[in-house]
């Protein structure tokens, strides 16, 4: 067999899934992991391990095992390896399949590269092993953040924002299910109508679009509830699931995030955030006010470092105290030329790193987590893999 490097492998692999109508791109990195090809419809998320072999060498178990585990962290809805050059064993299939993964060998790979468009959409919805979440679940991360994130910022939620967003939510649903399935150019017309000629009420204003996403929102779900579009009966009912889904989704995560008082609220909010920054690598600096010395979190190889400078060297060993483990420390060269002490911690998840942050701001800080709430001190972008938070804890 000639020599094939596995960026061509990941290239053939992103290709099937392109030709398909999914969003992939390869080399991305989720929760400190690098994913190989990473492959988005709608609300489906595919992520793909490419292996390939010139001799029988890959441990096919390890690998699913592996994967398994960086998939409770990263969430995709489906796992795939793709192995080229090892023939796949059918107990090493059906270990995948208990692990509710997939595993493509040689034969399956240049067999969808030889499909056509239809075929290999076929074959993907068909194949792989996807749950048909409720929407508010399958977005549920998305959601909350359309809470915390303006809260940190120190801003109010955007009910108008927020609904804009969870629209979109449902359509891109319903646009991966119509890509899966062979609808006619009336029946997307209809959708088209029904989602986005959206006008006034009244014989005078019945011409005038609505520009407010909160109430778009609102009369898509009036008129699919009444029945009155041209949709088919049972999409009428489905789509109407859709948007209680997702709306009874942010109403929760209002609740969660504004209601909550003193400590409860603290907690949740910097877990959201450090869940955030483990899966898009985001930093993240926690302050309380008027201090200049923040917490600084971020991702390093799978895991939460935090780095923050102490008062005095002298109190390294409270701090090692306080979080019951040693850490390192070190002295850094500040622009003025003086020196300023930092300590490093390191932890493994989001639950851990948390309470690290917490027992700093309390125990170190001495500041009270149950009479303050959480703002963010600049405004800077979210998105995946950009930005550095400075986070303000203030009255």
């Amino acid at each position: 067999m000639s020599a094939r490097k596995g960026s061509l492998l990941e290239k053939q692999v992103d290709t099937v899934f392109s030709s398909a109508g999914f969003e992939s791109e390869t080399n991305v990195r989720l929760s400190g992991y690098e994913v190989d090809v990473h492959a988005e419809m709608g609300d489906l998320e595919v992520i793909v391990e490419c292996k390939q072999y010139e001799s029988s060498n890959l441990n096919v178990k390890n690998r699913i095992h592996e994967w398994k585990g960086k998939n409770e962290s990263i969430g995709a809805d489906c796992v795939v390896l793709a192995v080229y050059g090892q023939e796949i064993k059918d107990g090493e299939r059906e270990i995948a399949e208990d692990a509710g993964m997939e595993i493509w060998g040689q034969e399956r790979i240049e067999d969808l590269l030889q499909k056509n468009e239809e075929d290999r959409k076929e074959f993907l919805f068909t194949r792989l092993d996807v749950e048909q979440k409720e929407l508010g679940v399958s977005y549920r991360r998305k959601i909350r953040k359309l809470v915390w994130k303006p809260y940190l910022e120190g801003d109010r939620v955007d009910a108008d924002v927020a609904h804009e967003k969870l629209l979109l939510m449902v359509k891109r649903r319903i646009r991966r299910e119509l890509n899966q399935q062979s609808v006619t150019r009336g029946e997307r017309r209809r959708h088209i109508n029904v989602f986005e000629n959206i006008k006034k009420d009244g014989l005078i204003r019945s011409n005038i679009d609505v520009k407010s996403s909160s109430e778009k929102f609102d009369r898509i779900k009036k008129k699919l509830d009444a029945g009155e579009t041209e949709l088919a009966e049972g999409r009428q009912e489905k789509y109407l699931r859709y948007l209680e889904s997702v709306e009874s989704g942010f109403k929760d995560a209002k609740s969660r995030y504004l209601d909550s008082e003193g400590e409860k609220q603290v907690r949740r909010l910097v877990k959201s955030r450090m869940a955030h920054l483990l899966k898009y690598g985001a930093d993240v600096e926690f302050c309380p006010r008027r201090r200049d010395k923040p917490i600084n979190a971020s991702r390093s190889n799978g895991k939460i470092s935090l780095d923050f400078e102490i008062d005095n060297p002298g109190d390294l060993e409270t701090i090692r105290w306080i979080l019951t483990r040693e850490g390192s420390y070190r002295q850094e060269e500040k622009e003025n030329g003086l020196k300023r002490d930092v300590v490093s911690f390191s932890y493994d998840g989001v639950e851990s790193a948390t309470e690290a942050v917490l027992r700093i701001m309390n125990e170190y800080y001495g500041f009270d987590l149950q009479q303050r709430r959480i703002v963010d001190k600049k405004k800077d972008s979210l998105q995946r893999g950009e930005g550095i938070f400075s986070k303000l804890l203030s009255r």
